[in-house]
């Protein structure tokens, strides 16, 4: 609030009162909006998980990878 001459006085009455206000409006919808639209938020929620992380689909791995086995073991390698 360091430009308190600058600020409105609807502005200057909230900052007062913010904490009354926050309280005020988590109560409203704790008790009032989400028991009456506790579907449709729910619903909304659902449809951005699988919007933004489609459903995986089941994939069997049907490619076959070859493991070639060293015969010789006694191999030896130089970085020099």
């Amino acid at each position: 609030m360091d430009n308190v001459d600058e600020m409105s006085k609807e502005m200057l009455r909230y900052f007062k009162n913010k904490e009354r206000y926050n309280e005020r409006a988590k109560k409203y919808f704790n008790e009032i909006y989400y028991p009456k639209h506790k579907t449709k938020i729910l619903q909304k929620l659902r449809e951005g998980r699988t919007r933004h992380h489609p459903p995986k689909e089941n994939k069997t791995n049907t490619s076959k990878k070859t493991i070639n086995k060293v015969v010789n073991h006694s191999l030896i390698v130089s970085f020099d």
